[in-house]
């Protein structure tokens, strides 16, 4: 539609930024792997909507690309769909890009979502599974919503 959306390069990094990204990377070690390295150009909405070039912050912004962009809530996501993050009283918290599905624990289960995420706009990208997700440690209380630009049928 024309409009336009509020975004704004990030930050220059710190030792600091790459000491806390470290430790985020330590406490998910086992089920996080390691894409690209940290980066203050872009958040995790200029990672999936803006080709890594810039940070967009609001989620109001987010809500009116999901919308004008045709994206719709999925029932089980496929590859390239979107991974939503959100908290009843924060809103939508975090967007990633599911990039494969992998095989559940055992035969025949429901096959799990692996995504691309930029958990800060000081982060670097890691991929991981859909459910493992930093929010758990400061006590949100997160859901998850699957979002495509796909016909859904």
């Amino acid at each position: 539609t024309g409009r336009n959306i509020k975004n704004s390069l990030g930050v220059e990094l710190s030792e600091r930024h790459f000491s806390r990204y470290e430790a985020l990377l330590e406490n998910h070690r086992r089920n996080w792997w390691r894409r690209k390295a940290p980066s203050g150009e872009y958040n995790c909405a200029g990672h999936v909507w803006a080709s890594r070039r810039t940070c967009i912050y609001e989620e109001e912004d987010w809500r009116m690309i999901l919308a004008e962009d045709g994206y719709q809530i999925a029932g089980d996501p496929v590859r390239d769909d979107l991974v939503v993050y959100l908290e009843r009283d924060h809103g939508i918290l975090h967007i990633g890009r599911v990039v494969e599905l992998k095989s559940g624990l055992v035969a025949g289960s429901r096959r799990i979502p692996w995504v691309v995420s930029k958990w800060s706009d000081v982060s670097g990208e890691v991929c991981h599974f859909a459910h493992d997700h930093p929010f758990n440690t400061f006590g949100f209380i997160v859901s998850i919503e699957y979002w495509t630009d796909r016909p859904v049928v």
